[in-house]
Parts: C-alpha cells; structure tokens; sequence
C-alpha cells in the first residue's frame, strides 16, 4: 500500500523494461498533481510484462487527470497475460489509460468492476495531445 504524490502509487517506470510475474499489485494511489498510474505508472519508451497478476483496488484521484487507476501508460508499450484489473477508481480509464501506446491483453486477462467518474470505466485510449 502507497501513496505515489501524482504519479505510480505503486510503479513509477520510464524507458525502461519491467517485467511482473505472479504478483498482487493493491491498495495503492495516485493523488495531487496529475493523479496518473494508481498502481502503475509506465512512460517514455517504456516496455512493461505483467504476466499472472492481480491489480486491483487502486485509486487515481484528487488531482487534474485522474487517469489509469490501474495501469497508466504513454509512449510505451504493455504486454499483458493471464492476469486480472478490477475494483480499480478513476474519472478516465480506471482499469488501463493508454496514451500513445501499444497495448496487447492476451489470452486469459479479465478486466472489469472498475469504478468511473465523467468519463470512460474500464479503458481509456488517446493518440495525440493532454
């Protein structure tokens, strides 16, 4: 359980190549300031495996964007299999933000029961600008 002040309450990862494997990632947040990546945050050529994870109950809030509760990404690139995102809050995306990005949710992931605020509930994607 963290606090990550803005960005990745759990993860703060940047261009580089992370790789979770049968792992629980909850109870985090991303608070104040941008309020991006309640569990994780992944930016700038990032490259991020999760493989046979849990990620859940995690909050973005309180700050200008509110974004991926579970998973923030931009610029980078997700891989992601057998592995579940729910009860994870946030106004955009609460379960997986995707900014400029690739994201590929292989056989076996389960993505669902996250809570929403104005916006989208599960995923959240955009290819250009804030």
């Amino acid at each position: 359980q963290n606090d990550g002040h803005g960005q990745g309450g759990a993860i703060f990862q940047t261009g580089s190549m992370l790789t979770l494997t049968n792992c629980e990632i909850c109870n985090n947040e991303a608070n104040e300031k941008a309020a991006q990546g309640g569990a994780v945050f992944a930016s700038g050529g990032a490259t991020l495996v999760v493989s046979n994870c849990r990620i859940h109950s995690n909050v973005a809030h309180n700050g200008r964007y509110n974004q991926g509760a579970g998973i923030w990404l931009m610029d980078s690139t997700l891989t992601m299999s057998g592995s579940t995102l729910y009860d994870n809050k946030a106004d955009q995306g609460a379960a997986l933000f995707i900014h400029r990005s690739t994201a590929t949710l292989d056989e076996g992931c389960h993505v669902d029961g996250s809570i929403h605020g104005h916006y989208t509930k599960v995923l959240a994607a955009r290819t250009g600008g804030r």
